[in-house]
This record gives C-alpha cells, sequence and structure tokens, in this order.
C-alpha cells in the first residue's frame, strides 16, 4: 500500500468512526433536544388553563403569578398523552415550560406534565 493510500484508509476509517460514536454512548436524537431546552428559559407551575381557540395555556406559579403561554404545532408535550386535549384534561396539575421570547410574547416549545400516578 501507498502512504497516501494509508492515510485516505485511516482518515476514512475515523470518520466512520466518529460518526458512529453518538450511538456507541447511548446519545439519541431525544437526549440532544432536551440538552438544548435545557438552556431554554422555563416555568414550573400549576396548569389553570388551556384555551385551544387562542393556543395559549396559563400556568399560576408558587408566587401566584399567572404567565401566559402561547403554543403551536410544534409544541412538545410530555405527558397528557402528548396531545393539547390530554393537557386540556390536566388542568391543576404541575407542569414544567420551557419557552422562547419574541418580541414580549412568550412561545411554549415543550410542555412536561407531571404525573401524579408516576412521577414522584
Amino acid at each position: 500500500m501507498t502512504k497516501t493510500t494509508r492515510v485516505l484508509l485511516t482518515l476514512s476509517l475515523t470518520l466512520v468512526l466518529v460518526s458512529f460514536t453518538p450511538f456507541a454512548l447511548g446519545d439519541d436524537p431525544k437526549t440532544q433536544s432536551q440538552t438544548d431546552t435545557q438552556q431554554e428559559p422555563s416555568v414550573m407551575g400549576d396548569l389553570k388553563s388551556v384555551d385551544a381557540d387562542t393556543k395559549t395555556l396559563v400556568v399560576t406559579t408558587s408566587d401566584g403569578t399567572d404567565m401566559q403561554f402561547a403554543y403551536n404545532e410544534t409544541t412538545e408535550i410530555v405527558g397528557a398523552q402528548g396531545t393539547i386535549e390530554g393537557l386540556s384534561a390536566n388542568a391543576g396539575s404541575k407542569v414544567k415550560v420551557f419557552y422562547k421570547e419574541e418580541d414580549g410574547k412568550k412561545t411554549a416549545t415543550r410542555i412536561k406534565v407531571k404525573d401524579a400516578k408516576t412521577d414522584s
């Protein structure tokens, strides 16, 4: 083998190994999504209401402040069957809302419902 061929073969093998590293370490896109989400601001509180017509929800924080968030088709819902309908049925439940704020409007990117039956 020529030196150039060995170098190219070594580089190719290294590239293949590096591309499979996330799978070997157990990383998955969902974990990456959670890491990205952790960098966003979030608020915890009780789900007060969900308005499907205006696509908004209200969360009451521990200090009694009501915070309103918009949601859209890209908002991820964890728990509550993963749907807005399921979320609506869980009024009063503890939730954690990750959001982005633009022009003074808070838009939920992820809503995690704490299910009293499975979470402690």
